[in-house]
């Protein structure tokens, strides 16, 4: 097996970064979605008072466009030794009528692939429900959110990012806690009937949470709180050192709860004590005894090698009986009972007993010589061998820490496992509103878990990627397979579980089959003692550990997925979108970028360096068909600006673009068109990303459009002071990426990455920044202009090049690979490809930071 499929379950059609450009304005206009908001009885329950914002009852709902299919499956077949098939990426979408799909969105199902996608959590959210119809169907959430103590800009290198954490602090506590609200909504309306949400938080707020979640669950809702050891503690002089945060755990319908328990290995020290009536052991010597305290407090020091560990459990139940049960056993020459048997009777009949006496099973301290006992003192023995060690509480009292650090906050591995362990089933779906490192979206892929992704952060989504995509996961026994199968049908047997009627057919990689997992027999007294008589087989039980696979090996690679983000078209009014708070930060946004330009300047692709004079605002003083163009496209500045060498003046129009969103080429062709009308030839456009295509119409427009980069720098309050260095030339650059197409025979071409190419407006130099900058590039070999296939992926982080390696070898088994393929796939240089029928190869790299920079270019055949 080399990947997960998750056959049985669908997707609907999205828009791709491209197709949404060809739309009508009315397709892609973004909806409201209306909570569905659970009134909190006041009378019944207490609620937490906050100075909260106006109720919103409604949250804009972009639409939600795909930037990258990555198809990981595919890329390794890619990387072995034979020819590339004739389309890789065939069954990625599954759409019966693929042309009909990829403009009439969300009314076609196709198959299913996971989804990391870069937007702000509750838009994000609210278009999944208006949409996508998703409501209902997310089994699991895990929102690890910002804890609420202060905005620390050193982790924000985003603009989303920071607009997001600005939102979250605007007003201090209160903020957060209606932000948080509104999420929760959000995530109860994604929930499934029996799904939970998990929220990790520290100890500063989840006293104001945990009522926050009782408004909108319902405090019948509530399953627990978890408390998980972090850190070891260390120091505190103005207190106690902190050492664990907590996870609230809540479910949508607490009566319908899917829940499986979990089970903690323990050592033999754990063991003893835990044991409520002291436990002990059948010793080398053929001695079987209780055992001593210094056995107990030291069992690894004090007990001889090869004793075999028992627990006493009891032999009676609740409630008299006149029958057999209720009347004394006799046992080593000992009659037990009637004492203990007025208000209690022995769990199994007399005949049992016997059994379990001949089996060994049976203990007493009682002193030798006496004829009469109490029934409680007469104790059932269990093997620690035989039990499956210690169930999880709420208590998580080792150490849970990240297992390697991605991510400035990163949550540790085995507290997210342990929540989607114990609440979903293999091929059920996980989301996750705060991404960070994708701690959720890796272990959701390690257990066959289909998973959503969401983080306002690029860098978020950079690391998320390259972790996702070079992780050997392990290929688990599925049931649907045949071998699996039998492993199945085998286990059921033995633990006296009805076997399997039939195996799913046709889906052998499809994890919603179910996973292979360990099970043991529930031993008691009734088990043990009714072994010889089939009639009580009502009687088995069993333990199933669904985080102790069997059967599974090493090398599979993460199924496909997209990365995605929310399209917020320009056409739309701002009030649509934006509240008062977001439309203020646009207005100081808008002001940050005037007052750098002003005092730094431009610079032209050409390296020509250019002051600005002035700026003057161009809706008031056009007539109305040109102000409401103007206006639409956030063309609302004229510039003078000044040619510093030659003197030369040029009058040019300037649009500043959202400090949250991605400028397109819908956007762009609109700005063109209101600069032409006004007569003008120069339009400067500065935005925080661009889309692909853009640098096409960059090149081929009537106007000189100039593309500069805003950097996030700009909104992070004194960034120009603390930095030493930082000013204006930072703020501000114009890149595109450097590639060359090279033919290399007859048929195959080879497109080599040279870099980045810089302009900094303010500087006064181009600056070229060499491929190191480049963490991570992919490659569409025949781009159709309707979506990006990463059809090849190369990864450029020096440091982690042999471990990647070595990684692929293992996945792809050592006698199947090309290493002329391996080799470029840590390079710059693409492996060669044939002539595209589309005629042109997408490049698209993911800059140190997290920036994404694409490029679309031509194939000649004469090259």
């Amino acid at each position: 097996m080399e990947s997960f499929d998750h056959n049985n379950a669908d997707l609907k059609n999205a828009p791709t970064h491209e197709t949404v450009q060809t739309a009508k304005p009315s397709a892609v206009k973004g909806k409201r979605h209306r909570h569905d908001i659970k009134e909190a009885d006041k009378s019944r329950i207490p609620t937490l008072d906050w100075d909260r914002e106006t109720e919103h009852k409604t949250t804009y709902a972009p639409l939600l466009t795909v930037a990258e299919k990555i198809e990981p499956k595919a890329w390794l077949d890619s990387l072995k030794n034979r020819p590339d098939k004739e389309d890789l990426f065939a069954a990625f979408d599954g759409f019966q009528e693929p042309e009909l799909a990829h403009f009439e969105w969300y009314e076609h199902t196709g198959q299913w692939h996971n989804r990391l996608i870069h937007a702000d959590a509750k838009r994000a959210m609210a278009s999944l429900l208006e949409h996508e119809h998703m409501a209902g169907s997310v089994q699991c959430v895990y929102f690890d959110p910002p804890y609420g103590m202060d905005f620390d800009a050193k982790f924000m290198n985003d603009a989303l990012q920071v607009a997001a954490f600005r939102d979250t602090y605007e007003n201090g506590i209160h903020t957060y806690l209606s932000g948080l609200r509104e999420t929760l909504m959000l995530a109860r309306e994604l929930l499934a009937e029996p799904g939970s949400l998990f929220m990790q938080i520290g100890d500063v707020n989840v006293h104001r949470v945990a009522l926050v979640l009782d408004e909108v669950f319902g405090p019948e809702n509530r399953v627990s709180t978890i408390t998980f050891k972090t850190t070891g503690g260390g120091s505190s002089k103005k207190g106690i050192s902190k050492s664990a945060d907590y996870i609230l755990w809540y479910a949508k319908d607490r009566e319908s709860m899917y829940f499986q328990g979990l089970y903690e290995k323990q050592s033999a020290k754990e063991w003893c004590d835990t044991q409520t009536f002291a436990g002990g052991g059948d010793f080398p010597d053929g001695i079987s005894r209780a055992l001593r305290p210094e056995e107990r407090n030291d069992p690894d020091r004090n007990l001889p090698k090869g004793t075999d560990l028992w627990s006493m459990g009891g032999l009676t139940s609740q409630g008299p009986s006149d029958g057999e049960q209720g009347k004394p056993f006799e046992y080593n020459n000992i009659q037990f009972g009637p004492g203990g048997l007025t208000t209690r009777q022995w769990s199994v009949d007399h005949k049992g007993l016997q059994y379990l006496a001949k089996s060994g099973r049976l203990w007493t301290n009682v002193k030798d010589g006496e004829k009469e006992a109490n029934a409680g003192q007469l104790r059932l023995k269990i093997y620690r061998s035989e039990m499956p060690g210690r169930r999880v509480t709420n208590l998580w009292d080792r150490t849970i820490a990240a297992t390697k650090k991605h991510y400035p906050v990163q949550t540790g591995d085995l507290a997210i496992q342990r929540c989607i362990l114990m609440t979903t089933e293999p091929g059920d779906l996980v989301l996750d509103p705060t991404n960070g490192s994708g701690t959720t979206a890796t272990v959701a892929e390690t257990w066959g878990r289909r998973w959503i992704a969401i983080d306002s952060s690029r860098e978020s989504l950079a690391v998320t990627r390259e972790r996702v995509l070079m992780q050997n996961y392990p290929a688990h026994l599925l049931i649907g397979s045949e071998e699996g199968f039998k492993k199945e049908q085998e286990i059921r047997k033995k633990v006296g579980v009805p076997p399997l009627p039939k195996r799913p057919a046709g889906r052998g990689n499809d994890p919603s089959t179910g996973i292979v997992v360990e099970r043991l027999p529930y031993l008691s007294a009734a088990t043990l003692a009714y072994t010889d008589r089939p009639r009580k087989s009502s009687f088995h039980d069993h333990y199933k550990f669904v985080d102790r696979p069997l059967g599974s090996t090493t090398g599979r690679v993460c199924g496909r997925f997209t990365v995605e983000s929310e399209y917020i078209e320009d056409m739309v009014s701002p009030d649509e979108v934006r509240r008062p708070s977001q439309q203020k930060r646009d207005t100081d946004w808008e002001e940050r970028v005037k007052s750098a330009l002003l005092a730094g300047g431009l610079q032209s692709e050409s390296g020509t360096k250019f002051a600005v004079d002035e700026l003057r605002s161009i809706i008031d003083d056009e007539d109305d068909q040109q102000t409401f163009e103007s206006a639409q496209s956030n063309l609302r500045w004229d510039a003078s600006i000044r040619d510093i060498i030659s003197g030369k003046h040029i009058d040019a129009d300037i649009a500043i673009q959202p400090h949250d969103s991605i400028v397109r080429v819908s956007a762009l062709n609109r700005m063109v068109k209101a600069v032409i009308n006004r007569g003008k030839s120069t339009l400067i456009v500065i935005g925080i990303e661009f889309g692909p295509g853009t640098e096409s119409l960059t090149r081929n427009s009537a106007v000189n459009v100039i593309r500069v980069n805003a950097s996030a720098d700009l909104h992070l309050k004194g960034v120009q002071d603390r930095k030493q260095g930082t000013g204006p030339a930072r703020l501000f650059v114009v890149s595109e990426l450097a590639t060359d197409i090279q033919k290399v025979d007859s048929d195959n071409f080879t497109l080599t990455l040279n870099g980045l190419n810089e302009f900094n407006p303010v500087k006064g130099d181009v600056n070229f920044r060499p491929t190191k900058d480049i963490r991570l590039w992919m490659l569409d070999i025949d781009y159709d202009g309707l979506q990006f296939h990463a059809c090849r992926i190369h990864l450029t982080d020096v440091a982690r090049k042999p471990k990647n390696r070595k990684l692929l070898q293992t996945i792809l088994r050592n006698d199947s690979i090309d290493a002329e393929r391996i080799k470029a796939v840590f390079g710059y240089v693409s492996h060669p490809f044939p002539m595209p029928k589309n005629g042109q190869v997408a490049v698209r790299a993911i800059l140190a930071g997290g920036g994404v920079a694409t490029t679309s270019v031509p194939v000649v055949k004469g090259e």
